[in-house]
């Protein structure tokens, strides 16, 4: 090889290296790791100096409100952290004739938190939930205040879980007078212009940590607008916060029924009054199982108040008791403890 061509090969070959490394610093840096099965980030900042709708909710350009935080959530399955800097309010949310609000639907989960990373804004952070709320995706609350409860929430089938941190700000008892892990029909099937919304039934997973709700349900409300098909299997982890008054590990009345539910307390877990296994008028075909290896429950029925008439749990009621204190334990229907 002649000494010319051999400074044509090294030219070429160092014009090759410059070139990809110019191409390669023009491509974004991934924000999450290269293994596909982990879900991408993205978050979004609300409230402090400066903030505005108008802003693009990175840190140092927060939103306003809530509802404006929720439609920039990306359109993909893409976990979204909402970090909440201060006092916020909710904004303008989508409206329903049946008298409930809520956001942008999304397909990822939506974290709403004061901590992100090294940065801690709950010291100032706040979010009123006034009104009655539908919700359109995996959601998750902790390390917030509360300043204003919600009458109603329907998870409507998406996995929801209390964190920990959330607290009540003074002259608020509770997070939701009523939590409902289902939907209703005053939700399922109502028309938002032309279209009905259509909510489907999954398993549903629900996780407690802190905070107050005062009756919780498994499920949702009676038919659900969704003519009985797919019933589904509920787990409820309450390991922490407190059911101020009522737990029902089902949905409430006729036409709610399920395949199973599981109901598991531990660690500070509290349920000051009743916990009922099922509702008294729901169905389950399968078993109904109660875990308690820690926390207080006051008064415990391991099926409805009424089961060992209605005969509503088709399987067995098991309640497990290894720890923690059950005041009084009453109806355990076919089953052991």
């Amino acid at each position: 090889m002649t000494r010319t061509r051999k400074k044509i090969i090294a030219f070429f070959l160092a014009f090759c290296l410059m070139v990809n490394g110019l191409y390669t610093g023009l491509i974004p840096s991934k924000a999450y790791a290269e293994d596909p099965t982990e879900t991408p980030t993205a978050v979004l900042y609300v409230g402090g100096t400066g903030a505005s709708d108008e802003n693009t909710g990175k840190a140092d350009a927060p939103l306003a409100t809530l509802a404006a935080a929720y439609k920039k959530v990306p359109e993909s399955n893409v976990k979204t952290y909402i970090v909440i800097c201060d006092v916020v309010e909710v904004g303008e949310t989508y409206q329903l004739s049946t008298g409930y609000q809520y956001f942008k639907p999304h397909s990822g989960e939506v974290i709403i938190t004061s901590k992100y990373e090294t940065a801690d804004h709950s010291a100032a952070a706040s979010l009123d939930l006034s009104g009655n709320w539908a919700l359109m995706g995996d959601t998750t609350f902790e390390h917030i205040t509360v300043t204003g409860y919600a009458t109603e929430i329907y998870a409507n089938y998406f996995k929801f879980h209390l964190g920990e941190g959330i607290t009540l700000a003074t002259g608020t008892s509770y997070i939701a007078k009523k939590l409902y892990l289902g939907t209703t029909s005053k939700i399922n099937g109502q028309l938002v212009g032309n279209t009905a919304i259509t909510i489907s039934k999954k398993n549903i997973d629900f996780t407690m940590r802190s905070g107050a709700v005062q009756y919780l349900y498994g499920g949702g409300n009676g038919t659900q607008g969704d003519n009985g098909v797919d019933y589904p299997s509920i787990t409820l982890n309450i390991e922490g916060g407190i059911i101020t008054y009522a737990l029902y590990g089902s949905g409430l009345g006729v036409g709610s029924e399920h395949k199973s539910i599981t109901i598991n307390i531990s660690g500070t877990g509290k349920v000051s009054k009743t916990l009922y296994g099922t509702h008294g008028q729901a169905v389950v075909q399968g078993d109904v199982t109660i875990n308690m290896s820690g926390g207080t429950v006051n008064t415990l029925y391991g099926a409805g108040y009424h089961d060992t008439n209605t005969g509503e749990v088709q399987g067995n009621v098991i309640v497990n008791h290894t720890g923690g204190t059950i005041t009084a334990l009453n109806a355990v229907q076919d089953g052991a403890v």
